[in-house]
């Protein structure tokens, strides 16, 4: 195993609060193929959650009024990148909001429609309101000076300024793609740091970061995947079985899928494949809760909007969702393999369809 990565996110004492919201809207029947590879049997298809993120600065910490964000007081609103099922409609949102994008939005996606007629994005997205898009390259960025630093192996900026928030340049899935990192506790004033890193797509299914070199597959895998969380049962599954399925059975550093070549829908393939690489890190540190956006594994383990993310790691979502992916892989492994579970309706989470029990023993 390598030894653990170091971020070198630089100290502070400022933090800002994350909510994950859940749209409640799902991508159904896309097909795996199309995004990450190599085939699992059974995993053939997506049935992806779509989730966005609230980020309260300290300064705007006032925006929350009985459960109901007041529009007119967002600052800005960041586009991890243009796609559809992540950019929502902006023009519901006051123009004193500014439209934050990534490298090379202008260039390569404007004007857009109407004016370009095959232009993915709208015009009135960013009509009359202030378009800023980030350059890791220079600290001027559309007039907004940002420190650029370096975060793991991210180039990034300090959109606040003061540590709290920081945005990082993540190309492939789609031109300008980004994430964010939110520091949420603080050393200095919590007595630990910890944050959420915002994946956006930089992958489609977290099997595409883990398992990893910082993070290998264990032996027992616990809490046990093929379980639902709330059933509060303490079984294992055992790693081996599960370690059959990689795509070499004698790495397990090696993540199980890598993205997808030839049909997939990626700007550039080798860009996202680098990405990935680069996200293992932050994905290693159990301070760290990365919340990818189309992720359903989550689906049962964070509390949703108007709930926060901030106490994750006293609530252990790290170790209860690191490896709660695996499931997708159910039909691959025998119920002995399953750790002694057999196949069960569980209404939770309808995005996979069947769940499953612990064999009674008699």
């Amino acid at each position: 195993m390598a030894p653990t990565p170091d971020l070198n996110v630089p100290p502070s004492p400022s933090t800002v609060s994350v909510s994950i919201i859940n749209s409640t809207g799902t991508l159904h029947g896309m097909p795996a193929r199309s995004f990450f590879s190599p085939p699992q049997h059974g995993h053939d298809w997506l049935a992806a959650p779509m989730f966005a993120f609230l980020i309260q600065h300290p300064n705007v910490a006032d925006i929350l009024k009985e459960n109901k964000f007041d529009l007119s007081k967002v600052e800005a609103v960041v586009w991890s990148h243009y796609h559809f099922d992540h950019i929502g409609d902006i023009t519901t949102i006051g123009p004193q909001a500014a439209l934050i994008v990534g490298p090379g939005f202008k260039k390569g996606l404007m004007p857009g429609y109407p004016t370009n007629p095959d232009s993915p994005i709208l015009e009135a997205d960013y009509k009359d309101r202030e378009l800023i898009e980030v350059d890791f390259t220079s600290a001027a960025s559309d007039g907004k000076s940002w420190k650029r630093l370096q975060i793991g192996r991210f180039p990034a900026v300090d959109y606040f300024g003061d540590g709290s928030f920081y945005l990082f340049d993540a190309p492939g899935h789609a031109i300008g793609h980004m994430c964010g990192l939110a520091r949420v506790t603080s050393q200095q004033t919590d007595g630990y740091d910890s944050f959420i890193c915002l994946g956006g797509d930089a992958v489609h299914h977290v099997g595409e970061i883990r398992p990893s070199k910082f993070k290998p597959l264990p032996e027992q895998v616990s809490p046990n995947p093929f379980l639902p969380l709330s059933a509060g049962c303490d079984s294992k599954c055992p790693g081996a079985a599960l370690q059959k399925l990689l795509p070499n059975p004698e790495l397990p550093t090696k993540s199980f899928y890598e993205s997808a070549r030839g049909e997939a829908w990626h700007h550039d393939v080798e860009q996202t494949i680098d990405t990935a690489g680069k996200l293992q890190e932050p994905d290693a540190l159990d301070n760290v809760f990365v919340a990818i956006a189309h992720d359903d594994s989550l689906l049962d383990v964070v509390d949703f909007y108007p709930a926060t993310m901030n106490d994750f790691v006293k609530k252990g979502w790290v170790q209860k969702g690191h490896w709660r992916f695996l499931r997708d892989f159910r039909d691959r492994l025998t119920n002995k393999e399953r750790g002694g579970v057999e196949t069960v309706e569980w209404p939770h989470n309808r995005t996979w369809g069947r769940v499953e029990k612990v064999e009674k023993s008699a």
